[in-house]
């Protein structure tokens, strides 16, 4: 008998190129940094991707950034989940935002 996983992915997940990196452009108020966040780029899917990164406190789930993954232009993401690995360090899951 196969076990199913109880989550359902939408879209199918890869590793990015060695050191491909993103770029979060806007704070927490939708206002543009002066100098753009560099994250470390985890795992790509074309609804979104996951990062690490460091700062004081996790970004807030829900919130709503302006991001740049590797060469690719700037678009809306949410952060959808976070998860601490250690004093600063936060892994954080981001959904693109596809406006129509």
């Amino acid at each position: 008998m196969a076990i199913q996983s109880k989550v359902k992915r939408k879209h199918i997940r890869f590793t990015p190129d060695p050191d491909d990196y993103a770029l979060i452009l806007t704070g927490a108020q939708g206002r543009p940094l002066k100098n753009p966040k560099i994250c470390l780029l985890v795992e790509e899917s074309f609804g979104g991707c996951s990062v690490v990164m460091t700062q004081e406190k996790a970004p807030t789930e829900g919130l709503t950034l302006q991001l740049q993954v590797g060469r690719q232009s700037p678009l809306k993401a949410e952060v959808r989940w976070t998860k601490s690995l250690s004093h600063r360090v936060f892994s954080v899951g981001l959904q693109y935002i596809i406006e129509k």
